[in-house]
């Protein structure tokens, strides 16, 4: 496996094994957060008063 991809890939999956694991194991993720954070930002993008 001497392919820059690959070794790149590989490399990116032993830094993040453990985060990688427990999603795979619990499932549990911050999206529903995150999604709530980004209306909120794009809310005030829209409602800015100058």
């Amino acid at each position: 496996m001497d392919h820059p991809a690959v070794c790149s890939t590989l490399k990116t999956m032993r830094n993040w094994n453990i985060e990688i694991v427990n999603y795979h194991q619990c499932r549990w993720t911050n999206a529903t957060v995150e999604g709530r954070h980004n209306r909120i930002k794009a809310f005030q993008r829209r409602h800015v008063v100058i």
